[in-house]
């Protein structure tokens, strides 16, 4: 029995910078009709989870943002339940002096998502992709930094959670809030910062996953990965 659905957003439930598939809405809000949760569980912010979420007529969503960093229940806006996830003061210490020191060597080139919590900076081209990663890789490889960030790549970003607190962490306190036990929920994603989610649920389904082997089931797209949930919601 599925009672609560986590699912990634970019290129898992939609493409990039594109809106979900209407059949797939319709999809989640039969699910939703059934009494299952439906929750979104990505890097970026919670409120812009729920301005995403608005149009898609899901009764009380539960937004995971920032990798896990950020809970919210509903999509209001001042929320009415929001959660911050505890951070170690030495990964918040490092977020923050990160985020100056690319501010000022790739002001330019860059983009700082507006971030509550963790570090997302995207990038304007793959020169400053290029400059960046190996900013990162010299930093966090500094012995006083080891473990304090975990570190995301994607192909139009870097995502700089503090050590510890992922997607899994943030679904697993999601659940608990509702009082969901973790075998009761299924993950649906698509890249390498969904792993953890992947681990906390009872049920895993990757798209496309580069390591298959990270999810129970392996598919090429939402629709499979909605037939699959089909079996066992």
């Amino acid at each position: 029995m599925i009672r609560m659905i986590a699912f990634d957003l970019d290129k898992t439930l939609a493409e990039l910078e594109q809106a979900v598939p209407g059949a797939v809405v319709t999809r989640l809000q039969e699910y939703e009709n059934k009494g299952v949760a439906i929750a979104l569980c990505s890097g970026k912010p919670a409120f812009y989870l729920s301005g995403f979420v608005r149009q898609m007529s899901l009764h009380r969503p539960v937004l995971i943002g920032e990798n896990g960093a950020v809970v919210q229940l509903g999509i209001k806006l001042p929320p009415e339940e929001e959660y911050y996830m505890e951070a170690a003061p030495k990964s918040i210490q490092l977020l923050e002096e990160m985020k100056r020191e690319v501010k000022e060597k790739y002001r330019e080139g860059i983009w700082l998502q507006p971030n509550e919590v963790e570090l997302t900076i995207f990038f304007r081209n793959q020169d400053y992709k290029d400059r960046i990663g190996a900013y990162l890789d010299c930093k966090l490889s500094q012995e006083e930094n080891l473990g304090l960030v975990d570190r995301y790549d994607h192909v139009d970003c870097f995502d700089l959670s503090p050590g510890g607190i992922n997607k899994g962490t943030g679904l697993r306190f999601a659940a608990g809030l509702l009082g969901i036990p973790m075998e009761e929920v299924a993950a649906v994603g698509d890249n390498t910062n969904d792993y953890p989610m992947f681990e906390a649920a009872g049920i895993s389904v990757g798209i496309t996953l580069m390591e298959p082997e990270r999810a129970k089931y392996n598919v090429k797209d939402i629709n499979e990965a909605l037939d699959v949930i089909d079996k066992m919601a």
